[in-house]
């Protein structure tokens, strides 16, 4: 059968309309993939210990803009997720705080839109449990030249501003950066974020002042940014004033929620013991008063939880609270 040119004009005319009124549902069921995914991370049994079992599992996790990552509890302890690094306090929660995980429950954050490259985070319960997420979708270019990273002087004292500065590939311009800084046993002294400007330039000032500067020697500055990390380093000469058994002491303000775990039975005696041990170790609770004594003891008296049950309540000093440490290493209950 012929078909008249008219005819054949019509047709074409009403495909062309069809096409067009449908394009848009065709472009979407083509285009439109949604990406985001939820991530797992598990406490595994046992991870309050400091044995073989990891903290967090796994305990670096990539992931994208708009995942959510959980954390699930399948340890017989409550544990806590905030961000930040236990050697920092000043920087726990800032970006997030998740609270308590009670054994058998989940928590959980979704991964922001954000410049950040990683987000560090851990346990305030039991501050050696670390972990961090990243996001693995930030497109950094690798630079041409290697980073450039300058104290303003070779050698700084207690007290002293210490000026870190420098540039990098211009790929790098507003993406964020890390400078840590370590004392010559290679602890972590320092940690400080920032954002290159759009000249790719960067300028730090660090107050060196506080407990954790309390050793002389060579120390090293480095600098982390890009995805994957890149670092370069540069170090000073560092002389210290500071006396340990002088230095007023400290105790960061987020170590009360340990007491509060304790006070209400959240966390048993053993929990705390290694909870505050750890902390000692790792110099963020500073003792003075300290004897040597030959016969340990593995019992907490009363007295010692009360005190940091109203430590935790801020009714009694930090010093009170203090003083129940002490005694604690001094029996041999805690060891240092």
């Amino acid at each position: 059968m012929a078909i008249s040119l008219s005819t054949l004009y019509v047709m074409i005319h009403l495909l062309a309309v069809f096409a067009l009124a449908t394009a848009p549902f065709i472009f979407f069921s083509v285009y439109a993939d949604d990406t985001q995914n939820e991530w797992k991370i598990t406490i595994p049994n046992g991870a309050s210990g400091k044995g073989p079992v990891q903290g967090f599992s796994p305990n670096q996790l990539p992931v994208l803009v708009g995942d959510t990552i959980v954390w699930e509890n399948k340890d017989s302890v409550t544990h806590s997720i905030t961000s930040g690094v236990p050697e920092h306090p000043e920087h726990s929660g800032v970006f997030f705080n998740l609270g308590e995980v009670a054994p058998g429950k989940s928590v959980s954050h979704v991964m922001p839109d954000t410049d950040f490259l990683a987000f560090y985070y851990f346990c305030e319960i039991h501050p050696w449990m670390t972990g961090k997420f990243f996001n693995s979708g930030l497109e950094v270019a690798q630079p041409e030249t290697d980073t450039e990273i300058i104290t303003k002087e070779n050698k700084y004292d207690y007290g002293d501003s210490i000026t870190i500065s420098g540039q990098v590939h211009k790929d790098f311009a507003k993406t964020e950066y890390m400078v840590l800084i370590y004392d010559q046993s290679n602890n972590l002294v320092d940690i400080s974020y920032g954002y290159f400007d759009e000249n790719s330039t960067y300028l730090q000032s660090i107050n060196a002042n506080g407990p954790a500067w309390a050793t002389n020697g060579n120390y090293q500055v480095k600098l982390v940014y890009g995805v994957p990390s890149k670092a370069s380093q540069t170090s000073f000469q560092f002389s210290s004033e500071l006396n340990a058994l002088e230095t007023e002491q400290l105790i960061p303000l987020w170590v009360k929620n340990i007491g509060g775990f304790w006070c209400n039975d959240k966390i048993d005696d053993s929990e705390f013991v290694s909870a505050v041990q750890y902390l000692i170790h790792e110099d963020i609770i500073h003792l003075r008063n300290i004897v040597s004594d030959t016969s340990p003891s593995n019992q907490v008296p009363d007295w010692v939880k009360s005190n940091a049950c109203w430590w935790a309540d801020d009714k009694i000093p930090e010093v009170d609270f203090i003083s129940g440490i002490e005694y604690l290493v001094n029996v041999g209950t805690i060891r240092v």
